[in-house]
């Protein structure tokens, strides 16, 4: 499973 923190910067990055 992914951190958290590192998901949500990675869907994040995306969205951007």
């Amino acid at each position: 499973q992914v951190s958290r923190a590192h998901a949500c910067t990675a869907w994040r990055r995306q969205l951007q």
